[in-house]
């Protein structure tokens, strides 16, 4: 019977050990915001454009980051001009890995309607997995002042197409 109680014992304490090691290590191979932002930063930008994503823009800062994501946009972060731009980029991180990123891109006409068009990026073991696109607009004096619709990436490279020629046309680029 002791002995009974002795293995059973010893198998608690080997199994409490195991968790609370496990616990530490996700502590101690936590990354830094600087190793997250070297990892995903402009250095990243290689695999972006190996992947068809969105790259990350040069005049950028960084507005929020912490283990969980890493959010970028211009010093402004605001909508403050009629042409076509990439608003911002989120990278979404699990245990410092990347697996998700959300691009947003924005149009607004002068008639007070408004386009976002979102790109998210799935990733699964650091690979790209799938990609989803979704376009908003945006209704000046409506209720409900949006509506949002899941699209194809043949949409969203067209919509991408036409407002980089409404651009060129305006003399916006």
């Amino acid at each position: 019977m002791k002995r009974k109680i002795l293995i059973l014992y010893f198998v608690f304490c080997v199994l409490l050990l195991v968790t609370i090691l496990y616990s530490v290590r996700e502590v101690v191979v936590k990354k830094s915001d600087l190793e997250l932002l070297d990892e995903y930063g402009m250095k990243y930008n290689s695999k972006r454009h190996a992947y068809n994503i969105p790259l990350l823009e040069k005049n950028w800062i960084v507005h929020e980051i912490d283990s969980s994501h890493i959010f970028w946009s211009d010093v402004q972060r605001r909508v403050d001009k009629i042409e076509p731009f990439h608003l911002y980029k989120i990278t979404f991180l699990k245990s410092g890995n990347i697996y998700n990123e959300k691009d947003a891109f924005h149009f607004e006409t002068d008639g007070g309607t408004a386009y976002r068009l979102m790109i998210w990026n799935y990733f699964n073991d650091r690979s790209l997995d799938s990609v989803q696109f979704r376009l908003i607009t945006y209704f000046k004096n409506q209720y409900p002042p949006s509506e949002t619709m899941v699209i194809t990436k043949e949409k969203a490279d067209s919509i991408m197409f036409n407002w980089k020629q409404l651009s060129k046309s305006l003399n916006l680029e």
